[in-house]
């Protein structure tokens, strides 16, 4: 019994210096640290360090085609396509 209370005041022991030591190492590291940190790695003197996987296109570069063609036409014309006719649906007007 007593080997037991020594191994739990031990262990609460170790497990509040590590709450401890856990919040001080999260307080050190902030989001601002961070975002400094990746903005330092991607843009560089003569643009981005990281080339970007992909090419950003204009709004309607991209066509649908074969089965998502005909979804997107369906749901056009359907409920999704109208839903600012209905009147009871909300919608956010400005």
């Amino acid at each position: 019994m007593k080997r037991e209370k020594s191994l739990l005041l031990v262990l609460s022991a170790f497990s509040l210096v590590w709450v401890q030591t856990s919040e001080q190492l999260l307080a050190d590291t902030t989001c601002d640290a961070v975002v400094k940190d990746l903005r330092a790695l991607v843009a560089g003197d003569k643009g981005p360090k990281i080339k970007p996987h992909f090419i950003p296109l204009p709004p309607g570069a991209a066509r649908p085609a074969g089965w998502l063609n005909d979804w997107a036409r369906d749901a056009a014309a359907g409920i999704t396509g109208h839903l600012d006719d209905r009147a009871d649906v909300p919608c956010n007007r400005a």
